[in-house]
């Protein structure tokens, strides 16, 4: 390795980590352990990613080809800029003989080569790399064992068992064959010289004369040298002319890409360029009976932008889940790319994210059973960035596979002869191109269907195996060619409407996590999405396109009513549907969002407990207490916001319980959100660690992980009689460890709807300043007055605001906000009635409110009619006013509203809505006794508005604005400040370069701001003029001290007009030093300095004239002082 590069990773990144991003782990160690000269193959993955957004719009109306062509341009075109510059630099190394077989691909944004460790290293320091991984060989394709030839018999008729068992001869009698379509089997090539396949191979034309292409060997002869390849291109397409039928799609056309040698190992690399081949010669299916273990460290963020590139190209993949049964473990059984999302979501796939282009294969046998090695999901994306979907555990992560096929025992085409089969290969490769095959099928009676509605198509279709639903083994089911293609739509007319929405119409109690689904009600390539709380829906979504039947609305809310209509769309035309409702569940009356227990009157208890031993579910019974069994409010995990109720740690033998006795008005239902991580039972028959839940001290239910240790969120809910009752949640342990046991060990319970009940007594602390504070009632009381909800107050200083200004009040009103003064900084302990939720009236304009009992993010108000101008709600300190996201009960709160309406505030309201964010950092800024303002750059005039400030506080109270009661000039102007204090400290900080301010007094003295500083002024000023200067003196003859006289501070400022020598001293009229404040070379600029009249012992100086001298390399300059005690 070059020492000099070395020496300078060294200096980058410090020895910890000599090899650190991008440089992968895997690559690191190969550099270690590989001679400086010798060359490495490896793949360059840059950040750069295409947003396929930008193309969205165009793909709505294009046919299918067109679409295509569409994507490979746009591609190429953003990946070519991408990658110019850094093509550039490796043709340089190249020169240099450090590099080699540069490759570029657009499929993803990834470049291919062979480089030496050096040139690794120059590359590594580049900032638009990702990703830099040793393209490792990989042995994919073990050797089959047990095989058995069997010579061809012409016209024996033969369809072999797993054509059938599809019923992929049902479909031929229809007239569909796969005839047109091609599939590209990506793998160790095929022997396209076999007599089932050689009249229906892919023409590849002058360049590609052989059907296709050798990225194993870098030539275009793909014969397979191996066997695998050709026995699944044999399921896809093997006519049966040799003797027997083994292709589900006989008249399909086989594109062969050779990715895998003779050994059956190959390079991740060349699969990602046998799939941009696939696209880039219009293949219309991908078979890939390969995949890579996580374990071996796969670029899976590469493989699925390839696939998300093919899902856009509108070429769909069939691709083998893996032969690993169980062996690594939810989530890392399925093997990549088999782990890539489908085209399709299934409703069963509840956890939403994204999509991509793969149909994951499992593997059945003749009696469609399960094979044992068919590898099991789920599979997560959650630690693959810019993906970061389908978290596992407590999640359930992706369901994989999508599909089951037949893929044990199958006979097919041999690679050794061209007459030839072999019988007995198993494997979910075999599996594969089945599926591959009933694609085929499905393409030649419509070519122009969409990999997402032939994954609907697929996975609705299939013979449902297993437990109930989509599920980890056989996913969907197995597969039916003949269900599947008679669902095809192939007329040449505009598609049916959409039917079955989920929610379903006229649903209630909806969730605000939910997504909207619907079924294609035949021939619809995509859809068009209109939502609204009008009718026709108009003002939510309004034509959102999407190429799958699911959407994922905007943030909803509690209690409204939402409409919703999907317009249907092929080549042929647009149908428009149905217009269907749901209306939204209301908020919890619990939700832990105040961050603490105390929204309700809580109780704790622990216990040692002991279990009669009976079987399948058990009661216990108490031995004796515990004691600090608290439950927490943790933000460790929660059903929806931010918090949630945990219980406390136990032992075996043990129980915490969390409680609550409540008086309920009328017969009414209990619901909750819970999750358990905890021992389990397998089976579900026994109970031995979780959660149980009573009313009163009778069982209502017991909870616990499911069968396979999945622990997702639920919900319970029961029925509740009018009267007094406890409602009690018990985790409990029995008496010993097991196999299932789990490391976070606890339950959480979320989100309770308690029945209709009487009000709750509780407390509120209100912090209180001296002087002036905004208020509010945050409880119920008996008393309203003001002296009595806050002791400490002034008489006579409650005032309320309206739009005549402050009137003057004596009581407290629920929602009303006031000003009050006090003596003496003191905090109130108010006891009333909690208000859990409040309506409130606003005007337009600005308001003065108060909150409820607990503390609301202002985002979590409930504003159905956005009323809320973003960032105008404030709160007041002993600095004035200032921005707040927080309601805290017992404070008053100014909020600017755009009009007339009401807004609701809920202890456990949640909404996704966020305050919009103003950057604030391409202005300059002054801040008078901590208040900013800003001033200097523009504003757009929609923003100005999140600028004003509420009306002037009452007279005594701090404040500060620009005229026009804004916190924002663009050219400054008056600042008014209204100020209690003997000073005012005044910073600055001009982000805007090169420009110069001056405050301007009324009595005539200014003061010069450049960049960044602060001066001190007297408290009895009430308006200060801040002016943009033009231009500065050129001399040095400019020496200004502010305030002089003074008492306290004075700011001395001096200006350099080029760099120079400064000493800046402060002498007595004797002569004799007192102070020196500057003794530097120093930059051209402007500078201030501060002296407080203290001498160089930093004591005190007496009043009198002293004098400034400023000294440079050019010229002297003084001026005198006076100071006044």
């Amino acid at each position: 390795m070059n020492t000099q590069i070395k020496s300078l990773l060294i200096f980058i990144f410090g020895v910890g980590s000599l090899f650190s991003a991008p440089i992968t782990n895997h690559l690191e160690e190969k550099l270690q352990n590989t001679p400086p000269q010798e060359f490495i193959k490896i793949y360059i993955s840059l950040e750069q990613i295409f947003d396929f957004n930008d193309i969205s719009a165009e793909l709505i109306n294009l046919k299918k080809d067109e679409r295509r062509e569409l994507v490979k341009s746009s591609l190429k075109t953003f990946y070519d800029e991408s990658q110019s510059n850094i093509i550039v630099q490796m043709g340089i190394l190249e020169q240099k003989s450090l590099l080699r077989n540069i490759k570029s691909l657009w499929i993803t944004n990834v470049i291919l080569c062979e480089a030496t460790g050096d040139a690794i290293y120059k590359l590594s320091l580049r900032n638009d790399i990702r990703r830099i991984d040793y393209d490792e060989y990989r042995i994919l394709i073990p050797e089959q064992n047990e095989n058995n030839y069997e010579p061809g018999v012409p016209n024996s008729r033969e369809i072999t068992w797993n054509v059938t068992l599809v019923n992929a001869d049902d479909v031929w009698t229809e007239g569909y064959t796969g005839q047109g379509i091609i599939v590209s089997v990506i793998d160790t090539g095929v022997n396209y010289n076999h007599q089932d396949l050689s009249d229906h191979m892919w023409n590849g034309g002058i360049f590609y004369p052989l059907h296709g292409y050798d990225f194993a060997n870098n030539d275009n002869n793909p014969m397979d040298d191996q066997g695998h390849g050709t026995h699944c291109a044999g399921t896809v397409a093997g006519d049966g002319t040799a003797g027997s039928q083994t292709g589900v799609a006989p008249d399909s056309e086989i594109m062969a890409l050779k990715v895998l040698d003779s050994s059956g190992g190959g390079y991740e690399s060349s699969c990602w360029e046998a799939i941009e081949f696939s696209i880039e010669n219009d293949a219309d299916v991908m078979s890939l009976s390969l995949g890579w273990l996580h374990a071996w460290g796969p670029d899976r963020d590469s493989w699925r932008n390839s696939m998300n590139t093919a899902l856009f190209a509108g070429v769909i993949a069939s691709v083998a889940a893996g032969n690993e049964a169980n062996d690594y473990g939810a989530p890392d059984n399925v093997r990549t790319p088999g782990d890539i999302p489908p085209p399709w979501l299934n409703p069963d796939q509840t956890l939403v994210g994204g999509l991509s282009a793969v149909v994951s294969v499992g593997a059945t046998n003749i009696n469609d059973n399960i094979a044992g090695f068919s590898a099991r999901g789920p599979v997560s994306w959650e630690n693959i960035s810019p993906f970061n979907d389908y978290p596992y555990n407590p999640e359930i992560g992706l369901i994989r596979p999508d599909v089951s096929a037949p893929g044990e025992n199958i006979k097919s085409l041999a690679h050794y002869s061209n007459t030839g089969y072999e019988s007995g290969w198993s494997g979910t490769s075999m599996a594969t191109p089945c599926v591959a095959g009933v694609m085929a099928l499905m393409l030649s009676k419509d070519p122009n269907l969409s990999p997402a509605q032939m994954s609907e198509i697929l996975e609705t279709t299939s013979l449902h195996l297993g437990s109930t639903g989509k599920n980890n083994t056989y996913g969907a089911g197995r597969v039916d060619a003949f269900d599947a293609v008679e669902e095809v739509f192939g007329e040449p007319i505009p598609p049916f409407p959409a039917e079955e929405p989920i929610p379903f119409n006229n649903q209630t109690s909806i969730t605000l996590e939910t997504d909207l689904r619907w079924s294609n009600g035949g021939g619809a390539t995509s859809y068009l999405v209109f939502l609204g709380t009008d009718n026709p829906p108009t003002n939510l979504v309004y034509g959102d396109w999407v190429d799958s039947p699911i959407f994922i609305p905007l943030p909803l809310e509690y209690n409204t009513q939402y409409f919703w209509e999907i317009t249907s769309i092929n080549q042929y035309g647009e149908t428009n549907g149905d217009v269907w409702s749901f209306t939204t569940t209301g908020p919890p009356d619990e939700s832990y969002e105040s961050g603490d227990f105390s929204q309700f009157p809580w109780q704790f208890e622990g216990y040692n407990i002991e279990w009669p031993g009976e079987e399948p579910i058990e009661e216990y019974s108490i031995t004796g207490e515990l004691d600090n069994i608290n439950w927490i409010v943790t933000s460790e995990d929660s059903y929806g916001g931010l918090y949630s109720a945990k219980s406390a740690a136990i032992d075996h033998n043990q129980a915490s319980t969390m409680s609550i006795t409540v008086n309920t008005l009328i017969d009414d239902y209990i619901g909750f959100q819970y999750r358990v991580a905890s021992e389990y039972s397998p089976s579900g028959n026994s109970f031995y660690d979780g959660l149980m839940f009573f009313i009163d001290d009778e069982i209502m239910g017991y909870y616990q992980p499911t069968g396979t240790g999945d622990t997702p969120w639920g919900f319970a809910t029961f029925p509740v009689p009018q009267g007094e009752h406890t409602f009690t949640w018990a985790y409990v342990k029995d008496g010993g460890g097991g196999s299932t046991d789990m490391d976070e060990d606890c339950v959480w319970i979320d989100d309770i709807y308690f029945p209709s009940m009487e009000n709750i007594v509780g407390n509120v602390s209100v912090e209180l300043m001296e002087d002036w504070n905004m208020v509010g009632l945050p409880l119920i009381t008996d008393d309203l007055f003001y002296t009595s909800v806050f002791p400490g107050a002034i008489e006579n200083t409650l005032y309320y605001f309206s739009a005549t200004g402050y009137v003057p009040s004596d009581e407290l009103t629920q929602g009303v906000g006031y000003w009050l003064r006090f003596v003496n900084e003191n905090t109130a302990d108010i006891q009333g009635q909690l208000i859990n939720d409040l309506s409130i009236t606003l005007n337009n304009d600005w308001n003065l409110i108060t909150g409820i009992s607990s503390e609301i993010d202002i985002n979590n108000i409930n504003d159905p009619q956005n009323l809320i101008i973003p960032n105008t709600v404030y709160a007041y300190g002993s600095s004035g006013y200032y921005g707040s996201s927080y309601l805290q009960p017992g404070k008053g709160y100014w909020l600017r509203s755009s009009g007339e309406g009401e807004i609701v505030l809920t202890s456990s309201f949640r909404s996704s809505r966020k305050d919009e964010i103003i950057d604030h950092l391409s202005c300059n800024m002054i801040s008078i006794n901590n208040n900013t303002l800003y001033f200097g750059n523009d504003i757009p005039e929609n923003k100005l508005v999140n600028y004003s400030l509420p009306p002037l506080p009452p007279e005594g109270a701090f404040d500060v604005r620009f005229s026009g009661n804004m916190k924002y000039s663009k050219e400054g102007g008056e600042i008014h400040i209204q100020s209690p204090s003997q000073y005012i400290l005044i910073e600055y900080d001009l982000t805007i370069t090169n420009e110069k301010w001056n405050i301007l007094m009324e009595n005539g003295d200014y003061y010069i701001l450049s960049e960044i500083g602060s001066l001190v002024l007297d408290g009895n000023i009430d308006k200060i003029n801040l002016n943009k200067l033009s231009s500065l003196p050129e001399s040095y003859n400019f020496l200004k001290s502010f305030p002089n006289p003074f008492n306290a501070v004075t700011n001395i400022t001096y200006i350099l007009p080029e760099d120079s020598y400064i000493q800046l001293d402060i002498f007595s009229l004797k002569g004799e030093l007192v102070y020196q404040l500057e003794n530097k070379f120093k930059l051209k600029g402007m500078y201030t300095l501060a002296w407080d009249g203290k001498n160089i012992l930093n004591q005190g100086v007496g009043s009198g004239v002293y004098l400034i001298k400023y000294t440079t390399s050019n010229e002297i300059l003084t001026e005198k002082l006076l100071l006044l005690k």
